[in-house]
């Protein structure tokens, strides 16, 4: 083929040219016996973002999460987020081990469990638990047990679940690059924002919030979309490489130094913090939110300055960390990449801080903890609102949910143009008090722990 093994686009687009040549084989060859028959080509957990050339072979979607086998508990809501804007069922795959699959003896805390199968009903997944059947050919009474805990609670909850749709204005632009993209996924989740992921400006119709992490490159359809999209009223995040002339931002070039700092006054925090990484000079028109501030030299062997890195010059640099102009808001950094590798709580502050002043979220709470989520869903008569809270921890080299907290004086705001009539706590049945807004309902609900299912009929 004189494909050059060094260069990344042509051996990858050879790697998708070959993986559709062998789905399109593998399915003729078993549908000139079955035409009927459904077929799975296992892709593991990357949930084939960026590989949707196999996706009109597959007959649904099946997105590998085992949280406590290094996934995490961040990993399967971006990827569900991802495939659930394509148009086939898909499922959530965990398993009953501690750790990884195939764990004989390996047994997770079936309240662990039944937070993971919450977790897939609020994102509109089914469910499929992993086993390991020992060669005896007896099924395992205590894995049955922790299942049968589990799915004693997926029987009462899943009729406000099966047939329902997202609810939401916002969606992350794929990058394909993995820090980035999960940084703006754990950054929404932290605001409480369930959203969508799309890989392309068709895809933007029916949101009000684009989120664009880092490194996208447009082509210039998407540009032309976008820009009819912000003066249309939708609003635009964008950060460091992915930025567009035509919506108002100029690359110039990439900051000579490794790392330098932001000044935004965050509360407390009125001086420069560390950006974690550095800025992309540009040049835009609009309202400077933030300042960079450069370092007085990058720290080398030739230029030493303390026991981590060099401090920040006096005064601001000539060009803007954050900018907003009209509905487009810009970070000169790449924030989400540093969010994701740092977890800084200021930096955290300074991305929430950018996106609601472009951006007025459909759900605002109180009382929540950051790790808490909120995913609302709609039915045919209904609004069904998730709320899950297990705060993870590292034991070992395992992250867990071993702790359950109750929470308490929760409320809970939901715009929407329907007449809520009643409020109901599932599956207790019992109601949940809740008053008029003007453009939508704030719930009240008791104190509750693990997961919340709350139906607006």
């Amino acid at each position: 083929r004189g494909i050059d093994l060094d260069n990344y686009a042509e051996v990858y687009g050879y790697a998708k040219e070959l993986y559709q040549y062998y789905c399109d084989r593998i399915d003729e060859a078993v549908h000139k016996h079955d035409p009927e028959m459904p077929i799975i080509h296992n892709d593991g957990g990357a949930i084939f973002q960026g590989r949707k050339v196999s996706f009109r072979n597959t007959k649904h979607l099946e997105i590998e999460s085992l949280p406590t086998g290094g996934w995490g508990y961040d990993h399967f809501p971006k990827s569900a987020a991802y495939a659930r804007t394509l148009g086939k069922d898909f499922l959530g795959m965990t398993g009953k081990f501690h750790h990884a699959w195939g764990e004989f003896g390996g047994f997770k805390n079936k309240e662990a469990l039944r937070y993971e199968c919450a977790d897939m009903m609020s994102v509109g997944a089914s469910i499929s638990v992993g086993d390991h059947l020992h060669p005896l050919g007896a099924l395992d009474e205590s894995t049955y047990r922790l299942l049968t805990h589990s799915f004693n609670y997926v029987d009462s909850i899943e009729k406000y679940c099966l047939g329902t749709k997202a609810y939401t204005d916002v969606a992350i632009w794929l990058s394909h690059n993995s820090d980035s993209d999960m940084g703006a996924s754990k950054l929404l989740q932290i605001m409480h924002l369930d959203f969508d992921v799309i890989e392309s400006a068709s895809e933007i119709n029916g949101h009000k919030l684009i989120i664009i992490p880092d490194r996208v490159n447009f082509t210039e359809e998407d540009e032309i979309a976008l820009e009819s999209f912000t003066r249309g009223g939708g609003k635009v995040v964008m950060s460091y490489e992915s930025a567009s002339e035509r919506l108002g931002v100029k690359k110039l070039s990439p900051s000579e130094y490794s790392l330098d700092y932001i000044q935004c006054p965050i509360g407390d925090y009125t001086t420069p913090f560390l950006a974690y990484s550095s800025a992309y000079k540009v040049e835009c028109d609009g309202e400077t939110l933030a300042s960079v501030y450069e370092p007085y030299f990058n720290r080398t062997h030739g230029h030493f300055c303390g026991h981590k890195n060099t401090p920040n010059k006096p005064s601001p640099a000539d060009y803007p960390a954050l900018v907003k102009r009209e509905n487009v808001l810009y970070f000169a950094h790449p924030v989400f990449e540093a969010y994701d590798r740092s977890g800084n709580y200021v930096l955290e502050e300074y991305i929430k801080h950018g996106i609601l002043k472009i951006y007025d979220p459909y759900v605002k709470t109180t009382s929540l903890p950051s790790s808490a989520r909120v995913r609302t869903r709609v039915g045919r008569d209904f609004i069904g609102i998730h709320l899950l809270y297990a705060p993870p921890v590292n034991r070992g080299n395992v992250c867990l949910l071993p702790d359950f907290p109750v929470l308490h004086d929760v409320k809970l705001e939901i715009k929407t143009d329907r007449k809520i009539t009643s409020a109901t706590a599932i599956p207790e049945g019992t109601p949940v008090a809740f008053e008029y807004t003007d453009g939508g309902v704030i719930l009240s609900p008791e104190p509750f722990s693990l997961h919340k299912l709350i139906v607006l009929k």
